[in-house]
């Protein structure tokens, strides 16, 4: 979209002036669309009192801004989209009866819904940043920690998740779902 530089705004061809700017006195202007992800957002206009004021380093110069204007737009819409995805799963999450624990590549926590801390009688704060490996979680029956981490005992069953045990101090060991995804 390019910018409109408007010389002379009361004899202007091209479009009806707004009757509030020739109300104001305004005579020349430019002006700039704001894009959010390629459909408009706004416009950024800039008028005087003089007429023929405006060059096309002015438009330039406007359009530049409106693009800086355009992107911030995007990030912020962004931000606040995963601000409600984050907050629906963590509805999600909390909300489920299932033991929730995810862990990053190298196997330390992330994150806990309440059932999972719940059964680790542990706080989000605490269980944060520590190693799966260091948790009571193990194979099925014979209570040995997973030999070599979480992925290396399901890259030796030729899966991505298994059943597994968690040891809970106060009560006999639950049975949950594992797996991990690169």
């Amino acid at each position: 979209m390019e910018t409109i530089v408007t010389r002379d705004l009361p004899t202007e061809q091209r479009f009806r002036p707004p009757a509030r700017l020739l109300e104001h006195g305004l005579r020349s202007g430019v002006t700039a669309l704001i894009l959010d992800r390629g459909r408009p957002w706004g416009v950024l206009a800039v008028y005087s009192r003089r007429a023929a004021l405006y060059e096309e380093a002015d438009a330039d110069f406007l359009q530049s801004v409106s693009y800086l204007l355009g992107s911030a737009v995007t990030r912020f819409e962004q931000a606040a989209s995963m601000a409600r995805a984050a907050r629906l799963q963590e509805a999600i999450l909390d909300g489920t009866v299932d033991a929730v624990l995810t862990v990053d590549g190298e196997g330390r926590s992330l994150d806990a819904n309440r059932t999972m801390l719940e059964l680790l009688g542990s706080r989000d704060e605490d269980l944060r940043g520590s190693l799966l490996d260091e948790m009571p979680i193990r194979t099925p029956g014979d209570r040995r920690a997973l030999p070599g981490g979480l992925n290396a005992h399901l890259d030796a069953l030729g899966r991505t998740g298994a059943q597994f045990e968690l040891l809970p101090t106060d009560r006999a060991p639950v049975p949950i779902w594992l797996s991990a995804t690169t």
